[in-house]
Order: structure tokens, then sequence, then C-alpha cells
């Protein structure tokens, strides 16, 4: 049985507003789409989880897979209407899993986008939505960990590298001690980011990733064939990954728009 005991998981929670509202389901098409439909008339914090997820594709077609085993959360967050904080809350969500996963002295690495993985092999992902009504703004940020999958079942319906937590590190780390951290960091993650606008602590683990490749990569838009040598400037302050074009412009990476590659990854 994979239903999270709020009971127990209110215990572990440090938060004002993160996790104190809180609904799951046995099974949803997805948490961030049940999100989304309940985010107007849901408070702040709210937190959708499902025990598993029938999607089985990305919105540009990659694989989903999330069967019992996984913790599959999506947090329900308003913000003002100053500015976009999408590109921000992706970051801030993958680097919350970073750190929870540090507390309980597990060693990942954040891919950007948003894949988190341990030893070369994914452990799950990151997203963040939006949902715009009555000129109000609330956003989804939405994460999927590998917590305690089998093996089998993951390498027979996922063709890239990819394993759970208990596997790797031959642990029973239960669902209400990591959603517990995971939760707790993002509160925090976002009274410092996002509320008092420091942001080096979030920046830090995917800016690990991008200097193993000394900054070079590869880019192209959905469905061209070409890619394009590019080189990496770094986050501005909404989150967005700079990149210098071959003609000497700047130009920010528009996830929805383009596909990235680190150059070391092409030549493996």
């Amino acid at each position: 049985d994979f239903l999270i005991d709020y009971n127990c998981l209110k215990e572990k929670l440090k938060t004002d507003i993160i996790g104190r509202y809180f609904i799951q389901f046995e099974s949803l098409q997805s948490t961030t789409r049940k999100a989304k439909a309940i985010a107007p008339h849901s408070p702040d914090g709210m937190v959708v989880c499902a025990e598993n997820q029938w999607e089985d594709k990305t919105k540009h077609g990659k694989e989903w897979f999330s069967p019992p085993g996984g913790l599959y959360i999506s947090t329900i967050i308003s913000l003002d209407n100053k500015r976009d904080y999408s590109s921000l809350l992706t970051l801030l969500g993958g680097t919350a899993a970073y750190q929870a996963m540090k507390e309980l002295g597990l060693n990942s690495e954040l891919k950007w986008p948003n894949d988190i993985m341990i030893e070369g092999k994914k452990i799950g992902a990151v997203f963040c939505d939006s949902i715009n009504y009555d000129n109000h703004l609330k956003y989804i940020i939405t994460i999927n960990l590998n917590v305690s999958i089998k093996r089998e079942l993951l390498e027979k319906n996922i063709d890239c590298p990819a394993i759970s937590l208990n596997e790797i590190y031959d642990m029973d780390i239960t669902m209400e001690d990591m959603m517990a951290k995971l939760l707790n960091r993002i509160e925090h993650l976002i009274e410092t980011c996002i509320i008092g606008k420091k942001c080096e602590d979030l920046y830090e683990p995917w800016e690990q990733y991008i200097n193993q490749f000394n900054n070079h990569a590869r880019i192209r838009k959905y469905g061209n064939k070409k890619w394009i040598d590019s080189t990496i400037i770094g986050f501005n302050n909404s989150g967005d990954l700079g990149f210098m074009q071959s003609n000497g412009m700047p130009d920010v990476v528009d996830t929805k728009k383009y596909e990235i590659m680190m150059i070391k990854e092409l030549n493996r």
C-alpha cells in the first residue's frame, strides 16, 4: 500500500503553508492535470498526490511511466503577477528534491531542464505549469520520484536508464519521510529565493551539471533534425538558461520550443 499516511506526514512537516492542505488519489491521469483543475478554488500550498498515474507521454512525446512505488505530487502555489516564475519554480522543484535527498544521505544530480539523476540513471523529474483565471495566476510544481518501483518494471517500460531510490541505496525510504523533506525544502526555497531574492543555493546544483561540459551544448527546435553548437551563458534572474547564438547574440532557451544536449553526451 503506497498511499500516504497524512497524520504521519503532518508530524514531519515544518512548513506554514506548503502541504497543510492535502488530497490524494489511488489513480490519476496526472497530478498536474488534477492540480490545474482544482487550483482556482484551492488554498495556497495545496498538495495533490497519487499512488499511480496513467498518462504515459510528456508534452513532447517522451515516455512517462508512473506505477505504484513512485512519489507523485503537485503543489499549488500563489505568487504575484509581476513576472513569470515558471522557469524559476522548475529549478526550485529540482533543487528541493536534490536537497531533500542530500538530507537523507543520497547523492543526486540535476540534469537541466528537469531530470533528477543518480549514478547516471533517471530517478525522477520536475515540471512547472501555471493557470490564469480572473487575472490571478497560480503555479503547479510537480515532482515525480522513483522511490521503490521495481527494476523489472522500469526496464520493461522505459528505454532510458532509470532506477529507484530504495534499490540504489538498499534502504527503506518511506513516502512520508521523502514527501515531508521535499515540501519543507520547497517552502524554504520559496522564502529565501522568491521572497528573499537570494537564489545562489537554488542555482548551484543545476550549475554543477552544466559546468561539467565547460558550458558547451547543442540546441535545436523541436521537430528539427539539425543541432546548432552553442555556448551556455548561465541562468538569469528569472531562472531562464541563457546561451550565445552562432551570430554572437545572446538568447534564452525556451523549453517549450527548444531541446538542448550537452556536447559530452552527444559524444558518448
